[in-house]
């Protein structure tokens, strides 16, 4: 909400009428894994974390987990929480597959040093992991590719080497893609973002 900078972000109120919106919406008492989406500059993140610590003690979130929030935030979020015995984090989302590795410079090493999953969203970059792309051929997918365009020269050397592989394990690119991020240290859970019944069939 534009202009009332009480609607929105990751303030106490904020945090606490989102929450009840979302679980009248979801018709559910609780949230098993509430993700806080992007950090909030204008909030100390105290505040939050005690807000959302209160909000697991009162049985309306289980557990707590960041997306897409700096690795130097994340890491004073953490402490803050262990040293004032808050409920600390359990898992962080963040962009990671073999096209997006920039994560392997700061946040997955603080994944792993303190015990947190991983949880990928895009695991297939926007589908360019999953076997349809190739230099030589037009994807068919019009939608997407207005929207996120085409690979760059580098990522099709990527892509080409994972079709390699997939061809000589007789598998497809997908599950060359996905097996190599469960391959990564620490717990590594990747969100399936498939739009067809087939792609989830062999994404599994």
């Amino acid at each position: 909400f534009p202009g009332n900078p009480n609607a929105g972000g990751a303030s106490r109120s904020a945090i606490i009428a989102q929450l009840e919106e979302s679980l009248r919406r979801l018709r559910t008492d609780h949230i098993d894994l509430y993700w806080l989406h992007n950090w909030d500059r204008n909030t100390p993140v105290e505040e939050t974390m005690r807000a959302l610590d209160d909000l697991v003690r009162a049985g309306k979130i289980r557990y707590v987990g960041f997306s897409n929030v700096p690795a130097w935030v994340t890491a004073q979020a953490q402490t803050l929480a262990l040293l004032r015995g808050w409920t600390p984090l359990i898992a962080l989302q963040v962009e990671y597959s073999l096209l997006a590795r920039s994560v392997e410079g700061e946040v997955a090493p603080l994944a792993q040093d303190r015990g947190l999953a991983l949880v990928p969203w895009s695991p297939l970059k926007n589908g360019f992991l999953s076997g349809k792309y190739r230099r030589s051929e037009a994807v068919g997918d019009s939608a997407r590719t207005a929207f996120v365009g085409q690979p760059s020269e580098r990522e099709y050397d990527v892509i080409e080497a994972v079709a390699g592989i997939a061809a000589d394990l007789g598998t497809t690119s997908a599950a060359v893609a996905l097996a190599w991020l469960q391959t990564r240290p620490g717990t590594v859970v990747p969100i399936l973002g498939a739009r067809r019944l087939g792609h989830l069939e062999q994404n599994l």
